[in-house]
């Protein structure tokens, strides 16, 4: 695992964009993580009681009546009991012969740590809230506000659940002395990825 790319991070930081942009340009194997048909769901719940609370729930029960630490907890639970998965995919995808880049928010600095043969080959993203609210009403997001009684309450918790991820990913980076990348609309996807091309170098092919 020591020979593969990892970005990860908070939600709506860009990631999966720029992941495209790098794979396609330095012919690397991606692997996304957020990409999850009815099929992986419940894979994932399979192997992730945590998750599977989660994916039982209705959309009121998840966003209404939880709250944000509690999503905090849930997620970061489904995330490590989920990571054997990942791992797994990612070992497949990398017996076909190309570097492996790995993107996704549930690749937290301390799931990753024990993978990294060099620090530079991680990075995570977090975006400002000031960011996230732009990218937010851009795409119309949540979508599953339409759905529930209290649209201001859901809303208000699942923005609540991203930041505290942010605020913990940051805080696993800095104990493992890894970098994180503050992502505030001041670089376009092109330029996004131009910054993390020039900071995997050694690792690309060009």
């Amino acid at each position: 695992m020591g020979s593969h790319l990892w970005i990860g991070g908070a939600t709506d930081a860009g990631k999966t964009t720029v992941a495209r942009r790098l794979a396609r340009l330095h012919a690397l194997a991606l692997f996304e993580c957020d990409r999850r048909d009815a099929a992986e769901h419940q894979r994932i719940a399979a192997v992730s009681p945590a998750y599977r609370t989660f994916l039982d729930m209705d959309v009121e029960a998840r966003w209404v009546t939880t709250t944000p630490q509690w999503l905090l907890e849930n997620t970061l639970t489904s995330f490590a009991e989920r990571f054997p998965l990942i791992l797994q995919s990612i070992h497949e995808l990398a017996r076909r012969g190309r570097p492996v880049l790995a993107e996704g928010w549930d690749l937290t600095p301390d799931l990753v740590a024990p993978h990294l043969d060099d620090p530079r080959r991680a990075i995570w993203l977090i975006p400002t809230e000031a960011f996230k609210r732009r990218s937010w009403a851009a795409r119309d997001k949540p979508s599953f506000r339409r759905q529930v009684s209290d649209p201001e309450r859901a809303v208000h918790n699942a923005f609540a659940r991203d930041v505290l991820l942010g605020e913990e990913i940051a805080r696993q980076a800095a104990a493992h002395g890894f970098d994180v990348m503050i992502v505030d609309g001041s670089l376009d996807a092109p330029a996004l990825a131009a910054a993390l091309a020039a900071r995997f170098a050694p690792f690309l092919e060009s």
